[in-house]
């Protein structure tokens, strides 16, 4: 008995429009890892240079400022333009059971 071979499948080629897709997920996973490998790595570099408590130390000093805008104002003094800080409400829990 021999075993039938099949002929190989031709390749569809993608098109301009499919490969511009392709590349945009390509370029947002590789964000996406930045993200996660500097995320790290900057989380250290912060709480090694203190910088909650110098946040809490802003909050106590100046009457009326919070989190929001003494991030804002970090980011307008070094310089970030179209930076959105936002504060959502917390989502509330479901209630178990239903």
């Amino acid at each position: 008995m021999a075993t039938e071979k099949k002929a190989p499948a031709k390749r569809k080629k993608k098109t301009a429009a499919e490969l511009k897709t392709d590349l945009e997920a390509f370029k947002k996973r590789v964000a996406d890892a930045e993200a996660k490998e500097y995320g790290a790595a900057i989380e250290a570099a912060l709480t090694k240079q203190n910088v909650i408590s110098g946040i809490n130390v802003i909050k106590a000093n100046v009457k009326g400022a919070n989190e929001l805008l003494i991030l804002r104002k970090i980011g307008e003094m070094l310089g970030v333009k179209r930076l959105q800080i936002t504060q959502s409400e917390p989502k509330p829990r479901q209630k178990k059971g239903s």
